[in-house]
C-alpha cells in the first residue's frame, strides 16, 4: 500500500510540476478518492484502528485500550447476531476476526479481563455462542468419526456449548 501511495503521489506531483513549467496556474487540491483507500473502505475498524491490522502487531500501543475492548466486542456481538438471525449472505471471516482481536487484545492486556465482566459482556458471549453453536452441528447427535463410522454424540448440551466457547476463545 505505501509502494502504490507512494507511485500515486509522484504521478500527482510529475503533472503539477509539468503544468508549472507550462506556465499555467493549478489550483491543486487533494484529490476525493485515493486508490489506498479504496482497498482499506470494506476492512473492518475499531476506534480508527483496523483489526487486521491490529491483529498483525498485537502489541501496537494503543491510546484507549478499554474503549477499543468493548468496540470490539460490541462489533463482535452484533455481527454474529447478523449472521444467525438475518437470512441474507453475511460475511463469515468477519465474526471471526473480530473474535480473534479481543483474545490478542486480553492476551497483551490481562487485567482487561476484568473490564469485560464487569460491563456485563460475559453472559451476552455465551448467550451469542451458544446460539450459534445449537444453530450447527450441535443439533446433530450423530457425526462421522475419522475411520469413517457414524458415532453418536455422547456429550450433553451444555458441555458441547462450553467446548464451542473454548473454541473461539483459542
Amino acid at each position: 500500500m505505501a509502494a502504490s501511495l507512494s507511485a500515486q503521489i509522484a504521478t500527482m506531483a510529475s503533472d503539477l510540476y509539468r503544468e508549472h513549467v507550462k506556465g499555467r496556474v493549478v489550483d491543486w487540491d487533494v484529490p476525493e478518492q485515493a486508490s489506498g483507500q479504496q482497498e482499506m473502505r470494506n476492512e473492518p475498524q475499531v476506534g480508527g484502528i483496523y483489526v487486521r491490522l491490529f491483529l498483525k502487531d498485537p502489541k501496537f500501543p494503543l491510546r484507549n485500550p478499554k474503549r477499543f475492548l468493548e468496540g470490539l466486542l460490541d462489533q463482535y456481538l452484533t455481527s454474529v447476531a447478523a449472521s444467525q438471525y438475518d437470512g441474507q449472505a453475511v460475511d463469515t471471516e468477519l465474526p471471526l476476526l473480530l473474535s480473534a482481536a479481543p483474545v490478542s487484545l486480553l492476551r497483551m492486556y490481562p487485567a482487561l479481563a476484568d473490564h469485560v465482566g464487569y460491563l456485563g459482556y460475559v453472559p451476552k458471549l455465551v448467550s451469542a455462542v451458544a446460539h450459534g453453536a445449537s444453530r450447527e452441528t450441535i443439533a446433530s447427535e450423530t457425526y462421522v468419526s475419522e475411520d469413517g463410522s457414524l458415532q453418536q454424540n455422547s456429550q450433553t448440551p451444555p458441555e458441547r456449548v462450553r467446548l464451542n466457547c473454548l473454541r473461539v476463545l483459542h
